[in-house]
């Protein structure tokens, strides 16, 4: 008689094969999660708001969970109120510094029409990773720091520049690189002026420069220079005065200067090198906009010097809303001095003189 052959038991293996099977699926298909990424750039972004100088009160904080083509991440949120000053020193390339995969990660920055808002998104594959809104306060004093004497070297510019600060820059036009300076930072966004040569009370010929008004001059003759001296530096949103405690003391001669900048859609700064400037008072009945220098700040070539005035110029803006500084763009210190004093005026707003203009 044959023996019955035993039936194998097949149920270990069918939960061995099933088991197998899950854990394959789960290899293959379950979401990858890229937290450890998220993470970093939430660090990131905080690093670079205390470097920035962001207090923790103008800061608002939120994540939100996301999931696509078996991805998941958290996507940051952050909405930022922060001085324009400190824009420069809020560095968006940090915010991808040492992430697991950075060259998967990009950036795009955005600003809005008005220059009050700044949109910051960091992308991978087409998604949003962090979303960084900065604003800023439109109430708050704001000083506006005037860098006279530019066109004469470009390394004397950059030193300005790279300070990421928004400085407004009034370049004499016939430098040797008065046109390329202003084309370059008019690109940059920059504010720039006409810094036009104007007859002082005592003559100096040669720290005048070329191209000088003279109350001597025709309406002719001032028009014809003026015209000339803004074809020069291109870009302008307006002009100020080049030493000239005589010619803006004229009041017929300040008004031939406000005709044209009428006519142009300029706006005038008085420099402030006479008590007895008329600048103002001719700019209104012409319907031009004009303010008035309040201080300078290196007439001494001391940092100790300048950042002392900045402080006082600081006070000024608290005190009255708004104050304006002139410096010099061929003084060995005034750079130096303004970064380091903007870093520490956390309730004051430093901004281009078109702010203040539209704000008068």
């Amino acid at each position: 008689m044959a023996k019955r052959k035993k039936r194998k038991n097949l149920l270990p293996l069918f939960f061995l094969s099933a088991a197998v099977i899950v854990a394959a699926w789960l290899l293959l298909f379950r979401p990858e999660s890229r937290l450890e990424d998220c993470l970093k750039i939430e660090q990131n972004i905080n690093n670079a708001l205390i470097k920035a100088g962001a207090e923790e009160k103008n800061v608002t904080s939120w994540w939100e969970e996301k999931a696509k083509n078996r991805i998941q991440w958290l996507k940051i949120n952050k909405k930022i109120l922060l001085q324009k000053s400190l824009w420069g020193l809020f560095s968006a390339e940090a915010l991808l510094k040492d992430l697991p995969d950075q060259g998967e990660y990009s950036l795009s920055v955005k600003d809005a029409e008005n220059k009050l808002a700044r949109e910051i998104k960091i992308l991978r594959d087409g998604n949003v990773y962090g979303l960084i809104n900065l604003r800023i306060d439109k109430t708050g004093p704001m000083l506006c720091i005037i860098i006279d004497d530019c066109g004469g070297s470009k390394k004397q510019i950059t030193a300005f520049t790279q300070l990421n600060i928004p400085l407004t820059y009034a370049i004499l036009p016939y430098q040797r690189y008065s046109r390329v300076i202003a084309e370059s930072l008019s690109r940059s966004g920059a504010d720039t002026l006409l810094h036009m040569p104007m007859e002082p009370r005592e003559t100096d010929m040669k720290a005048l420069g070329k191209g000088a008004l003279t109350v001597a001059m025709s309406e002719a003759e001032i028009i014809k220079r003026l015209a000339a001296a803004l074809d020069r530096v291109p870009g302008v949103k307006g002009v100020n005065n080049h030493m000239g405690s005589l010619f803006t003391e004229n009041r017929d001669k300040m008004r031939i200067v406000m005709s044209l900048l009428k006519k142009e859609g300029l706006f005038f700064l008085d420099s402030a090198t006479s008590p007895n400037s008329v600048c103002r008072e001719t700019a209104a009945s012409s319907g031009v906009k004009c303010l008035r220098n309040n201080i300078f700040l290196d007439n001494m070539d001391s940092s100790k010097e300048v950042k002392k005035r900045l402080l006082e110029a600081a006070a000024m803006a608290r005190k009255n809303g708004r104050a304006i500084a002139i410096g010099h763009a061929t003084r060995k210190h005034t750079a130096e001095a303004i970064g380091e004093i903007a870093r520490k005026l956390k309730d004051v707003e430093i901004a281009p003189l078109s702010r203040l203009m539209d704000n008068n």
